[in-house]
């Protein structure tokens, strides 16, 4: 009995867990952002606030693969996506971890998608972005990783050994999803070779004391009377994501940064 109810948990634990596949360079990860960087990551529909919809308004069935009817955009043309572009998560697995910068999606009607889908029918690999949550990563975090397929452990909102990362929000949850949204951003989803490739860099600011971040551009320095938090010198983005996050779930007061 003890084994099927261990058994049964980690059925569970599987089921709401993501899976990480690569997509291996740029051009094949695709862009809703309109740019590129190596570490670039694509979520699925549903994760994260990730959301798309197909330029004809509607889909068709193209096979059955997996237990599912496989739909693909009617016009087979790549959607347009909704996605948390330039937010930072830190992913785990295999006892390894790194940090991921959402720039793309990973559209479960794109005709790509389904098309790898439909010609692998019985291949979790091939329908993973179609079925289940995913992150699809480029070569970069892919290897870090440990160069394979796989669940990870976890992936919460910001980059790795960050603050923003030390509330451990994962970004399959639901307070994530409601959390994210005034930093979705709208695109539609293309190839490298149809935009010009930019790399974003971010300032490094934390260690930084209060007089040396004033001086640092991209830098801000922020307090909070929340005990989980302490001061520090922050990049500005990340600054802008905790200010939404405390504000909205502690208070007004709770979390200061110098403009």
């Amino acid at each position: 009995m003890m084994f099927l109810v261990a058994f049964i948990f980690s059925l569970i634990a599987t089921a709401q867990s993501t899976y990480i596949v690569t997509c291996h360079n740029n051009n094949e990860c695709g862009t809703v952002c309109g740019y590129y960087s190596n570490d670039m990551v694509a979520p699925t529909e549903g994760l994260f606030g990730t959301s798309c919809k197909c330029q004809s308004g509607s889909t068709v069935s193209r096979c059955k693969a997996m237990g599912y009817d496989i739909r693909v955009c009617s016009d087979y043309k790549p959607p347009y996506c909704s996605t948390a572009c330039g937010q930072s998560i830190c992913i785990s697995k295999d006892g390894r971890r790194t940090t991921g910068k959402i720039l793309s999606a990973c559209p479960k009607n794109h005709p790509v998608n389904t098309q790898q889908c439909c010609e692998h029918p019985n291949s979790k690999d091939y329908c993973t972005c179609v079925i289940q949550d995913t992150l699809d990563l480029n070569a970069q975090p892919y290897a870090v990783l440990g160069n394979s397929n796989g669940y990870a452990s976890n992936a919460v909102w910001g980059a790795c050994s960050s603050q923003l990362a030390s509330l451990a929000i994962p970004i399959n949850s639901s307070r994530a999803s409601e959390l994210v949204k005034p930093f979705l951003r709208d695109g539609v989803w293309c190839a490298a070779r149809e935009k010009e490739y930019r790399v974003n860099v971010n300032a490094i600011c934390n260690g930084l004391d209060e007089n040396k971040c004033s001086l640092t551009d991209g830098c801000v320095y922020c307090t909070s009377n929340i005990k989980f938090l302490k001061p520090d010198c922050l990049n500005k983005h990340e600054a802008e994501v905790l200010t939404h996050i405390i504000k909205t779930e502690n208070g007004e007061d709770k979390f200061t940064c110098s403009v």
